[in-house]
């Protein structure tokens, strides 16, 4: 019970309080992001739902740890934890690189543990997922795709002690992503719903429509003005859907 214990509070992070029995949400951050990016979420949506934020290794209070390399043993390490933790049905949310790990969390917890509900922004769904090699690539370029998804104020980027506490969890996570090799799966028992930024260059209609072949239950859509962190400027709307359809679940 104590390394349970111990591992949930290593890999989970709570910003709000919520109310004695509210939902139970689940969200992972994006490439090279933290724990913390879930703030304004988790405060938008306190006190009705009970927000944990994932906190990877590497960044950080975790920045002294070894980064985990690959999605299936980072979805592996947190998959257990959660069953641990649950004291109920889930509801998963993750954004761009958090949207497959959530997937692949869920699918290793669906003969277990009861999800909710998925929430996946800013990706193409696990079975369309393009592979690459930025994380190959120099410091440059690297920088100038964070530069071009808007994840990052540029002049934050420009500042070179910025850029070294960031670039190893961004390659690492890259590497995660571009080295992801979707697996068949039966599909999740789950309803899915999928938000994306109109201007979203990674990123169109078509593809986040067939989110909906990865479950047996509903799959809706919502498309919000913006690029592919449209979320930063969308977290009232984003938790409005996200409230409402957890506060139904629960009925």
């Amino acid at each position: 019970m104590a390394d349970s214990a111990t591992s949930i509070a290593l890999w989970l992070r709570k910003y709000h309080e919520a109310r004695q029995g509210a939902p139970q949400l689940v969200v992972f951050p994006h490439a090279g992001g933290s724990a913390s990016f879930y703030t304004p979420l988790s405060r938008a949506l306190s006190p009705q739902l009970d927000v944990y934020a994932v906190q990877y290794p590497g960044r950080q209070d975790r920045r002294n740890e070894p980064f985990i390399p690959t999605m299936r043993d980072l979805a592996d390490t947190i998959a257990p934890i959660l069953t641990d933790f649950s004291t109920g049905p889930l509801t998963l949310y993750g954004h761009s690189l958090g949207a497959i790990l959530a997937f692949e969390v869920a699918v290793r917890l669906s003969p277990n543990v009861s999800i909710a509900h998925l929430f996946a922004s800013g990706a193409r769904p696990p079975a369309a997922h393009r592979r690459g090699t930025l994380h190959l690539q120099s410091d440059a370029a690297v920088l100038a795709e964070v530069r071009e998804m808007s994840g990052t104020q540029a002049s934050l980027l420009d500042d070179k002690e910025v850029q070294q506490m960031v670039l190893p969890a961004l390659r690492n996570d890259y590497q995660i992503s571009e080295t992801y090799e979707y697996t068949q799966h039966d599909a999740l028992p789950c309803a899915i719903t999928t938000f994306s930024g109109s201007e979203d260059p990674k990123i169109d209609a078509h593809s986040m429509s067939d989110w909906a072949r990865h479950t047996t239950d509903q799959h809706s859509e919502h498309t919000f003005p913006g690029g592919h962190f449209f979320i930063t400027e969308h977290w009232a709307r984003v938790a409005s859907i996200i409230r409402q359809q957890s506060i139904k679940n629960q009925r």
